[in-house]
């Protein structure tokens, strides 16, 4: 049976920093053991995933899917072997090298699947959600191709990130929003109401450490 995870980990493209071993005592870097000194190029998610962190979040557009391909390598062991005790989320629907950024029309959510099913080197992803909204794109269209890729077996469930309360209400009509995952920190608590327009549904923080401000504040 697959748990719900209380901790998770998010992958960006620019996290492949180099490791020691294993962080050691207190007193070791603040960057959780981070070095300059060439000893690991791998981010430490196998072992993470054998303190108890289930859950790994990264994005296509991270790195245009590197992140993807380094996470999937990362955890090649668990998810050949261990397929249900590892939760994949990852997100879609932006084009950053396109005229159209924001791109969450059925033709382009389906083609980020496969990149990002190839990418990862998994059957299924657990977690798809949409990166950003797209306002050129009918919520009804967006949700729809979800479900489709749902029912297809491509993702197992499907969400929305940066959605305001009004977008995920419109996506609702269509199909659940299942997950949201808006921007929500010690510095901006703003996101708190409205994250949850369907009961059941799950919120996800992005960036929950301010992108490191609040680990690296001069006030520790």
């Amino acid at each position: 049976m697959r748990w719900i995870p209380v901790c998770g980990i998010q992958f960006w493209a620019g996290a492949v920093w180099t490791y020691p071993e294993l962080p050691s005592a207190p007193g070791s870097s603040r960057r959780t053991g981070a070095t300059s000194t060439p000893t690991r190029r791998s981010p430490p998610f196998r072992h993470a995933h054998q303190l108890g962190v289930n859950l790994f979040d990264t994005a296509q557009a991270y790195g245009f899917g590197r992140s993807e391909e380094v996470l999937g390598k990362a955890l090649r062991h668990d998810l050949d072997h261990n397929r249900d005790q590892v939760l994949i989320a990852t997100k879609g629907g932006i084009n950053p090298r396109s005229a159209r950024p924001r791109d969450a029309r059925r033709e382009w959510l389906r083609s980020g699947v496969e990149a990002s099913l190839r990418a990862l080197g998994v059957e299924y992803i657990d977690l798809y959600q949409v990166h950003w909204p797209d306002a050129d794109t009918p919520a009804e269209e967006t949700a729809g191709a979800l479900q489709e890729l749902v029912d297809a077996g491509k993702i197992r469930h499907a969400g929305v990130s940066n959605y305001d309360e009004q977008q995920m209400a419109a996506f609702d009509k269509t199909r659940p929003v299942e997950t949201t995952q808006p921007p929500y920190h010690l510095f901006r608590r703003t996101s708190r109401t409205g994250c949850c327009p369907t009961p059941g549904s799950t919120t996800s923080a992005c960036s929950p450490t301010a992108r490191w401000a609040a680990a690296y504040s001069p006030a520790r």
